[in-house]
């Protein structure tokens, strides 16, 4: 019922904002517009990925039955012309061949410590997406502290490597990859933000106990899990959560928005032994931390259904909104009041003639 609600408040272009990586170029040329040393990087990557017990299917096929085995090439249905796609062409394509047909494809990564107006170090990062990976994590690991300790299976582990591997693959293959924004890293003293443009599910703050996996971009989701870069749909955020603990003693801030934002502690406020850690992770994941039904602000399906029309209308009457969401005045009323005693709310003007300013 929740997810129901949710798809009928975002509004069409979202929906088809989900699509657009499977756009068809029929005229990008497989052999002159596609780096071929990324392609044989794919299949290699792939073929690790499925165990040294087996051989990957792409290995043994042309480049392009491989690009029609992972989706990236097809036809188009309404011309029934066949050719690469726009994730194809993200993938694999030259720098000037993505920029052709999606200038948007680009992550600022920024470093801010002294110099917090602008910045200390900036990598203005426009090429492909596997490239663009590498050379993420590696200006997250330039300029993050490595901190190993153990995790739940008491494996030592690098916490802060974990949380930018799946921050990075998060922002790549989630991203609402033709939106005016650019995505971006921001590492400063104390905390490191990952920002990407979002068609948004949960309209709120995002735990492991009340998000709703979405696979914004399917194909490229796909294509990362098979070489090995992402898991299961979801599991990102829990492993976010863990090592963030791990880490510096705090969960991260995960806010699913117009830009969907991942805040990341960087310093701890006091000593941890690794036995305290792993409980403060065991108290988040199993919610003994909740409050009231929420955590870190988190919201009720009511809540969030009625946050989300406010996102969208600031200016709808209570009545317009208990047609809109068939909910009681009287529910909506309390869902108004809830809202504005967390935070996420305040009324501008007198409440016949006002409306509603969201917050965040």
């Amino acid at each position: 019922m929740e997810q129901a609600i949710i798809d009928l408040i975002i509004d069409s272009d979202c929906a088809n904002d989900i699509k657009d990586e499977d756009k068809v170029y029929p005229d990008i040329d497989i052999e002159k517009d596609l780096n071929h040393d990324l392609i044989e990087k794919a299949r290699k990557l792939a073929d690790i990925n499925i165990g040294y017990k087996k051989t990957h299917s792409w290995v043994n096929m042309t480049d392009l039955e491989m690009l029609k085995s992972a989706g990236l090439y097809k036809k188009d249905e309404e011309t029934k012309k066949e050719g690469v796609t726009l994730a194809g062409i993200m993938l694999f394509g030259y720098d000037n061949v993505i920029a052709n047909v999606n200038k948007f494809c680009r992550t600022d990564a920024i470093l801010r410590i002294d110099d917090l107006d602008r910045y200390d170090d900036r990598d203005f990062i426009e090429t492909n997406l596997l490239d663009m990976y590498d050379r993420l994590l590696d200006f997250i690991g330039k300029y993050t502290k490595d901190r190993f300790t153990l995790n739940s299976k008491n494996i030592r582990v690098s916490a802060i490597g974990i949380i930018a591997r799946e921050m990075v693959v998060n922002s790549l293959m989630h991203r609402d990859i033709t939106d005016g924004h650019f995505s971006r890293v921001i590492i400063y003293e104390d905390k490191m933000i990952m920002e990407n443009p979002n068609s948004f599910a949960t309209m709120g703050i995002m735990t492991v106990h009340n998000y709703i996996p979405l696979a914004k971009n399917p194909t490229l989701a796909n294509f990362f899990r098979e070489i090995g870069y992402a898991d299961e749909l979801g599991s990102g955020v829990r492993r976010i959560t863990e090592n963030s603990i791990l880490y510096s003693g705090k969960p991260p801030i995960i806010e699913d928005k117009e830009m969907f934002r991942i805040t990341i502690p960087l310093k701890r406020d006091r000593r941890y032994d690794e036995v305290e850690l792993k409980m403060l992770v065991e108290q988040e994941m199993s919610g003994e931390n909740l409050e009231d039904g929420s955590l870190n602000g988190s919201l009720n399906s009511d809540n969030k259904t009625v946050l989300a029309i406010l996102i969208k209308n600031p200016f709808i009457t209570a009545e317009e909104m208990s047609l809109k969401t068939n909910f009681s005045l009287r529910k909506i009323y309390r869902a108004y009041d809830e809202l504005k005693e967390k935070g996420y709310i305040e009324r501008v003007g007198s409440r016949k003639t006002g409306h509603w300013k969201v917050l965040k």
